[in-house]
């Protein structure tokens, strides 16, 4: 049996829903139907692994060897493994471009000495030329 129901107009929207009798469709699953649920979400747990997954495994310490790892691999186990290995790339590139950056700050301190070296050398000369100009000028 089928109902039309509407909602009131001061709802923003007018919304008509078809709702059926609960007593005249009784979908009880069966056991079977229990079963293969069950199976197919112990399997839906499961990832199967590459070669790359089952290295992430092992670098992750998971495992001690690749020939070690299972085929299929518990979801969850998997997931933590890559979430740590993504941790760790991430902590290695921190790690270099905070090495990179003190490795800039060095170079640019040193160029800075350099140039600040060579502005004087090139003072001195102009301030030695001009003087010499004036010493020939005056005579």
């Amino acid at each position: 049996m089928l109902r039309i129901i509407n909602k009131p107009i001061f709802l923003l929207k007018n919304v008509r829903r078809i709702t059926t009798n609960t007593h005249a469709n009784n979908n009880n699953p069966t056991s079977s139907r229990i079963e293969t649920n069950d199976k197919n979400k112990f399997e839906s747990n499961l990832h199967s692994t590459s070669l790359f997954d089952k290295k992430i495994l092992v670098w992750t310490k998971k495992y001690a060897k690749v020939e070690d790892v299972p085929k299929l691999v518990p979801l969850d186990v998997m997931q933590t493994a890559t979430s740590r290995l993504r941790i760790r790339i991430a902590n290695f590139l921190l790690i270099g471009t905070v090495i990179i950056f003190l490795i800039t700050i060095i170079q640019g301190q040193q160029k800075k000495k350099k140039k600040l070296a060579e502005m004087k050398i090139e003072q001195d000369n102009t301030r030695r030329e001009i003087i010499a100009n004036m010493r020939n000028e005056a005579k």
